[in-house]
């Protein structure tokens, strides 16, 4: 039953059912526009509002005709006028002393509150005690039907359900058929107990079912009497993907996963359909002990792994954010030792970045024992620097780091390890000037670019090594 299509038709009748005689009055006085004297017997023009129709007007609430226009009272100038609820303009002429030119008083709006009534009550015993109709159980709302035969009557049966010319028009406990669509707040199962939130709230052997394309069989949804699981072999659909959150998909195998949204049986698959349509590409585990998961054949790998954080490298195979380390376990299985990191100088860290044993500005390569820059193709080798970290405050002194170079100790009686060059190398130190050679302490060893050899040392030269001795710069 068109449900909707009636409304229009109860509103009309509950708008139809006051008193058709029901106006609300206007007054007011004839005076000059200009100085508000008063004036009498002027003649009085009302038509509908922001027309030039003139309105139909009464001289009481009983409907007695008014003429349109008409004059106002000879001795007081005093007019009135009932009419129905709307807009009106009441315009004023003529009269002692004369209103000229006639002017207009817009927008007058009636509006008597006995025209609506608060509601319809039916004599009826046991009425409705709310709503605007109000009606008992046996009342009904009939309309002709198109062969002008019986009427159609809208009622309630007694029992609770709305019936239309004696056939069930709505109910909560009976299947029904609509033809326009509907607008429901909540629909509820019958079963007990049902979901205590959500639009469709269902209970736990309740079912959404299609009919197959073939009309052979229905294909259910359910909540599945164990977990909850989502039988999605039974899904299909239609124009873009299906978006399923915190969804519980398991394999129908024996030994399936028993954590994870989705659970697949020691034996199951992941198939895609290759790009030809020809044949499936399954991403498996391996049947043996290791338990490795199996790629197919000629599996691609990401073409780089990316840091998730906000900062990371732009190239490379392995794109890390600035901060980030590459960790290893101990031997000791007891913790994680930053392996490989970018300290605040943008400097390589290998080992502990706390207190790190090498720090490098540019990539270096570990042989066999040996640190050793990359090889370049064509041109010169490659400088390694080996660079302590450096002081760092706002406002107070604060000394760099050393550089120390400890050679390895010798064990039952063996002999210390001593730092060398290796032979047909040179051992360059540090070059400054005399004005730079400053007051550090003792066994300070660097080349003085401009000194002169002397005891003590002395600017003016053309260059000699300077050694710190008993707090003395000796040239030699």
């Amino acid at each position: 039953m068109r449900l909707r299509a009636l409304i229009p038709v109860l509103l009309l009748v509950c708008l139809a059912a006051p008193a058709a005689k029901a106006n609300e009055k206007r007054f007011g006085y004839c005076q000059l526009q200009l100085t508000g004297a008063r004036v009498t017997n002027c003649q009085v023009t009302v038509y509908l509002n922001g027309t030039l129709t003139k309105a139909t007007i009464f001289s009481d609430n009983l409907n007695t005709p008014l003429a349109n226009p008409f004059a106002a009272d000879p001795s007081t100038g005093l007019w009135f006028f009932y009419s129905a609820n709307g807009r009106y303009d009441v315009q004023l002429s003529g009269g002692v002393p004369a209103i000229s030119p006639a002017y207009t008083l817009s927008d007058y709006l009636l509006n008597d509150p006995a025209a609506v009534g608060a509601f319809i009550q039916s004599p009826t015993a046991n009425g409705a005690q709310s709503g605007f109709i109000r009606l008992a159980p046996s009342d009904c709302i009939s309309w002709r039907n198109t062969g002008n035969t019986q009427d159609n009557c809208l009622t309630d049966n007694g029992s609770g359900i709305l019936t239309y010319g004696g056939a069930i028009f709505a109910t909560l406990s009976n299947a029904n058929s609509w033809s326009q669509p509907q607008t429901f707040t909540t629909i509820l199962s019958a079963t007990t107990p049902t979901a205590a939130t959500g639009f469709i709230r269902m209970g736990g052997s309740d079912t959404f079912t299609w009919r197959k394309q073939d009309n052979s069989a229905d294909v259910g949804l359910s909540s599945g009497a164990a977990v909850g699981n989502i039988p999605v072999d039974t899904i299909r659909t239609i124009g873009s993907a299906g978006i399923w959150a915190n969804v519980l998909m398991a394999s129908a195998g024996a030994s399936v996963s028993a954590t994870g949204n989705v659970r697949i049986d020691s034996g199951g698959t992941v198939n895609w359909r290759n790009q030809a349509g020809s044949g499936d590409i399954a991403l498996s585990k391996s049947q043996d002990t290791n338990d490795f998961i199996q790629v197919p054949t000629g599996f691609k790998a990401p073409a780089f792994v990316s840091s998730t954080g906000t900062l990371p490298a732009q190239t490379g195979a392995i794109r890390l954010n600035y901060g980030d380390v590459i960790l290893s376990r101990n031997f000791g299985n007891t913790a994680d030792i930053n392996f490989m990191g970018i300290d605040s100088q943008g400097f390589l860290d290998i080992g502990n970045t706390s207190a790190p044993p090498f720090i490098f500005g540019s990539p270096v390569t570990i042989v066999s024992g040996l640190i050793e820059p990359p090889a370049p193709i064509i041109g010169n080798g490659a400088n390694i620097t080996i660079q302590a970290t450096n002081g760092q405050n706002i406002s107070n002194p604060v000394n760099g780091g050393s550089v120390i170079l400890t050679p390895g100790t010798g064990v039952h009686g063996g002999i210390n390890g001593t730092v060398s060059v290796t032979a047909g190398f040179y051992f360059y130190p540090s070059s400054l000037t005399f004005a730079t050679l400053g007051s550090p302490t003792n066994g300070a060893l660097v080349y003085c670019s401009d000194c002169t050899i002397a005891n003590p040392c002395a600017s003016g030269g053309t260059g000699a090594m300077a050694k710190r001795l008993n707090a003395v710069w000796v040239c030699n």
